[in-house]
């Protein structure tokens, strides 16, 4: 066995422990808030900007504010996690997110809960690219689909928790009890903070990783992504794939609720029941995506499960408001389909090096998709404004059109192979290696 060997072999486990269980288990429930916020904030805008009397479209601009404070984030606490550690990072995301959902509760005017709601996105916006690269870290390469799968399913539970709160607690009296939403979950934000605090410790590839930087005078910063040719691939091919799916994402789970209500004019316990079946479609796609791509390529999953999201999108919006039926299937078929989002991150975080990889991650799904995901929400106020909600609805849906072209013809399976020896990063893990 030569030196290399010796290193990979003790760098790549072959199998989960309890530990790696447990770690998955604490990134899932950050991803869980992410998408709790994200669920509840579209579901309670309506009833919000009632309570506050501020125009409704006022929504698309505070939606900016919570993608500006998700954007800093990203940029900051994605550095953070390749240069000092991802623990630290770990910790400081879900505790600023803790104090957010309080004060976001609290809100007295549209000032207020504009800042407060950019609070929650700067709680909320490295967990992104930082799950990814935990995951990606600690689990075998046969596993990195499913353990990426498991900790990305709380996005959906995320969802389905915050469908149940506005289902029994806020739609009884939407305009005053929306408050009670954001209040109920804080409760499990402050117990994960513990649990991370107690028992999480730093992957061993990161710890090798920095040991070898720090030795070599080598860097963990933005300029890695762009230091060679085979680097600056990498990135545009991430962005390419991980950005456009927020730039249409992020508005439209932010906007469908309102959407919903004056388009279709849903009442509050239908939206509950379209959030519901979104989100139980939406668990049980992310906790098979990856899976599925671990045993048969990222490629050809990516593509099943984008087909669905396309599909949903056009039934939840095309039929008249009459064909409810119609309208809650597409819910259900789009929040399937988002099971390409695991796979989507699973392959960004199989694009870059160890001591770029988290903010590779933050680079291509954070920064600019959610740079992106700021002038959609800015621009589709615009479009409403000149042409109505239905163009706003079409509006959303260009940035599609980028992650399938990317994918078909740049990208190459990654599925199955221990992170150092893909072809992707391999020569740049070397540098690691031999020092």
């Amino acid at each position: 066995m030569n030196e290399n060997e010796g290193i990979l072999t003790k760098l790549e486990i072959t199998k989960l422990g309890r530990y790696e269980i447990g770690v998955l288990i604490l990134i899932m429930m950050g991803w869980m808030f992410d998408g709790a916020e994200i669920y509840i904030f579209g579901s309670t805008a309506p009833y919000i900007s009632k309570s506050l009397n501020y125009a409704a479209t006022l929504t698309a601009y505070i939606l900016v504010a919570f993608n500006v404070g998700q954007l800093i984030s990203a940029y900051l606490l994605s550095f953070v996690a390749d240069k000092i550690g991802r623990r630290q990072a770990f910790i400081y995301s879900i505790l600023i997110y803790s104090i957010a959902s309080v004060l976001t509760g609290l809100s007295w005017n549209t000032t207020s809960l504009t800042f407060f709601r950019l609070l929650t996105g700067i709680g909320t916006g490295v967990e992104w690219g930082l799950g990814a690269t935990i995951a990606a870290e600690i689990v075998p390469a046969s596993r990195r689909g499913t353990a990426v799968s498991i900790f990305n399913g709380g996005f959906p539970v995320g969802g389905f928790l915050a469908a149940l709160v506005f289902k029994f607690v806020v739609a009884p009296n939407p305009v005053i009890d929306w408050r009670y939403a954001y209040f109920i979950l804080v409760i499990p934000a402050f117990l994960t903070l513990l649990f991370r605090t107690k028992y999480f410790k730093e992957p061993e590839r990161f710890r090798v990783s920095k040991e070898a930087v720090k030795r070599n005078n080598l860097k963990s910063s933005y300029r890695e992504l762009f230091v060679n040719k085979k680097m600056r691939f990498n990135t545009i091919l991430a962005t390419l794939i991980a950005a456009p799916m927020r730039w249409n994402t992020l508005p439209w789970l932010a906007l469908v609720g309102l959407g919903l209500v004056l388009m279709k004019h849903f009442t509050p316990s239908m939206l509950a029941a379209y959030l519901l079946f979104n989100s139980v479609a939406a668990m049980i796609a992310y906790y098979t995506a990856g899976s599925i791509s671990d045993k048969f390529g990222r490629k050809k999953t990516w593509f099943l499960f984008f087909g669905f999201v396309v599909l949903g999108y056009l039934l939840t919006f095309i039929p008249s408001p009459g064909d409810v039926s119609l309208i809650m299937l597409g819910g259900l078929l789009w929040g399937f389909g988002w099971g390409f989002s695991p796979i989507e991150v699973v392959i960004v975080a199989e694009l870059f090096p160890t001591r770029a990889r988290a903010s590779g991650e933050g680079f291509a799904v954070g920064i600019m998709g959610l740079s992106g995901a700021i002038v959609m929400a800015l621009l589709w106020v615009r479009v409403v404004s000149l042409y109505g909600l239905y163009a706003g609805a079409a509006f959303l849906m260009w940035p599609l059109v980028i992650p399938p072209i990317a994918i078909a013809l740049m990208y190459r399976e990654t599925s199955g192979k221990v992170l150092e020896t893909l072809d992707t990063i391999r020569s740049e893990e070397e540098v690691i290696l031999n020092s």
